[in-house]
């Protein structure tokens, strides 16, 4: 039974969750460990679930069941919940990605763990594990490892208790009923990025124009004009994930010529402002380690990081 086995794992799934995240929400512990169970329940135990994954994700020769999660105990005596996974669901990045830990490892525990997982999922050839942390102490310090995704978290509540920077006076903010209003302007904003940034284009796609609508039908869709040109486009809309009701942050795109000067911080509190903290009174979002000026602009609004995975890389 997924209760039986998670119980084992209900300490480091409290820990799991950033100190300022139990600060915020003490009811996150709890709300956690549920996340867990359904995910753990639907990734073990559902047939269709897996199948889809395997359609979605093939690998020659390798059967849906072997897509489920499964759990390992490792020669230091500690366990994981592990399973495979592939980035930007690309069969040319298979990894593996720990669900939940016994307890954290040590070092060397986790250059042992990681070539353990490596021997696991053989059959996928991943290329890289995939590990949490909530503080800095647990990330992994192997030279083979590096950051992939932080996740940045804020209280609403906090930030809009704080002074705000005025939007340029040319600028004009609306929220928008429909992401057919946006959908060419915001994928030209996102050509501009990726020729900007080639190195984000694959990390960091344009979110699909289904997920803009269940924005703007969530009220969490926003244009800003600066006279008859869209400049900025930004998308959220409430999830219950990491513990927390949240606004999460689909896409935050602003027009090239005005990146560097920052104005991307007062569309992004702009924005925030507006967000109905009754619904869901935090905002979060992951962002690409790589992507530093997206970064930036989050802490500069309030938001902190509250949690990184890093991928340790095979062979590396």
């Amino acid at each position: 039974m997924p209760a039986q086995t998670l119980e084992r794992y209900r300490d480091w799934l409290a820990e799991s969750l950033c100190p300022r995240v139990r600060a915020w929400y003490p009811d996150a512990v709890r709300r956690r460990h549920e996340e867990a169970s359904a995910q753990y329940l639907r990734r073990t135990t559902d047939e269709e679930y897996s199948r889809r994954f395997a359609q979605a994700c093939p690998v020659a020769g390798v059967s849906h069941q072997l897509y489920r999660l499964r759990e390992l105990t490792l020669t230091c005596g500690a366990s994981l919940i592990v399973g495979i996974h592939f980035r930007g669901q690309a069969t040319s990045y298979p990894f593996v990605g720990v669900f939940a830990q016994s307890r954290w490892l040590t070092t060397e525990e986790l250059a042992v763990a990681h070539a353990a997982l490596m021997r696991e999922f053989r059959a996928f050839s991943p290329r890289a594990s995939w590990w949490w942390s909530s503080v800095d102490e647990h990330t992994p310090k192997l030279a083979s490892a590096r950051a992939d995704l932080l996740l940045v978290m804020g209280s609403l509540a906090e930030i809009c208790s704080t002074p705000a920077g005025v939007l340029p006076r040319e600028w004009s903010l609306r929220q928008l009923d429909s992401a057919s209003e946006v959908g060419t302007a915001f994928l030209d904003l996102y050509r501009g990025f990726h020729e900007a940034r080639p190195d984000l284009a694959e990390a960091v796609p344009a979110a699909p124009l289904d997920a803009l609508e269940a924005c703007a039908q969530a009220q969490g869709l926003y244009a800003c004009w600066a006279g008859m040109e869209i400049v900025g486009v930004v998308a959220a809309k409430p999830v219950a994930q990491y513990g927390v009701d949240a606004w999460l942050m689909w896409d935050i795109v602003l027009a090239r010529q005005y990146c560097g000067k920052g104005l991307a911080p007062l569309l992004q509190r702009a924005v925030l402002e507006r967000l109905d903290q009754r619904r869901a009174p935090f905002v979060v979002g992951t962002i690409d380690a790589r992507n530093v000026p997206s970064l930036h602009t989050a802490l500069r609004v309030g938001r902190h990081v509250v949690g990184t995975w890093t991928f340790i890389q095979h062979g590396g």
